[in-house]
């Protein structure tokens, strides 16, 4: 596991990934530890099931139009497709992407059976559930037989799963503030059009709401300024380019709606406490 420290984040992540039939057809297993004070994530979906299990820290779950307030340990089964986001303070979660196709029947059944309710854990119940997962991301993917170790390994952490208790017969039914629909409008809005030249005057006046009920909305519900927000998403976009393609930072900052290289440097070394350059070197010698 990479360690990197900054005064504001120190963030590490590390994937094992295995029963890869497909693109669309995968389980691996993601470790990531943050000490960021205001780490968010834009509300996205994806086509796989994600069990989130947050280790340390509180976090705050959206969905749909609620937010969750969440301690750790906690594990969330977020479905296919469901529009979520986290954000909050400090944190250490654990996350495994499984595709449906990847999974046989008995874990397919825990999956959806648990999905969207919020599990809590003992202390002694967590550790156990970290430990299998250590042990999974520690596998050698070409070593012999390490795929049927992972089926197993896999297999028992779902097992143990279904074996929580629930802190509430439904996430979704739980009691939780209510998102009002400007936020989640603008929140939309900012994701397919960040990069765009977007201000607090133009989303005031898109919108037909004054800058400070805007602030006020985003402040009390996100916890984020509607232009730091957009910064977020923006910066996220960067990150997937910066691990995923050869495009230079300038061509990166006009995508991503930063205008100039510079100014999307000093952004990104800002929010994640390395320069673009170096973000891409350490992402690609993991």
């Amino acid at each position: 596991m990479h360690n990197i420290d900054n005064q504001t984040i120190a963030e590490t992540a590390a994937a094992t990934q295995a029963k890869v039939l497909s693109p669309q057809s995968f389980i691996e297993v993601e470790k990531v530890i943050s000490t960021d004070p205001s780490k968010s994530h834009p509300i996205h979906s994806h086509k796989h099931y994600e069990i989130y299990f947050l280790t340390k820290g509180t976090r705050r779950l959206l969905f749909a139009n609620s937010l969750y307030s969440v301690d750790a340990p906690a594990i969330v089964i977020i479905p296919p497709h469901r529009l979520h986001a986290t954000e909050g303070g400090p944190f250490e979660r654990y996350n495994v992407d499984a595709a449906e196709v990847a999974m046989d029947p008995f874990q397919l059944d825990i999956i959806e059976d648990k999905q969207l309710r919020l599990l809590k854990p003992t202390e002694m119940q967590a550790q156990m559930l970290i430990g299998l997962l250590d042990e999974i991301r520690q596998l050698d993917p070409l070593k012999k037989h390490n795929n049927i170790a992972f089926n197993t390994l896999f297999s028992y952490y779902l097992y143990s799963i279904g074996k929580l208790e629930e802190d509430t017969e439904n996430i979704v039914e739980h009691k939780a503030d209510f998102v009002p629909s400007l936020v989640l409008n603008i929140i939309s809005y900012l994701k397919e059009n960040y990069k765009e030249p977007i201000t607090l005057d133009f989303l005031s006046q898109r919108f037909s709401v004054s800058k400070a009920t805007l602030n006020y909305n985003f402040k009390k519900f996100l916890h984020s300024s509607p232009v730091d927000y957009l910064i977020n998403i923006r910066i996220q976009q960067a990150k997937a380019m910066l691990t995923d393609t050869n495009r230079n930072l300038s061509e990166i900052a006009e995508h991503c709606g930063f205008g100039n290289a510079n100014y999307f440097s000093l952004m990104f070394k800002r929010k994640v406490g390395l320069s673009p350059a170096n973000y891409r070197k350490y992402q690609r010698e993991k």
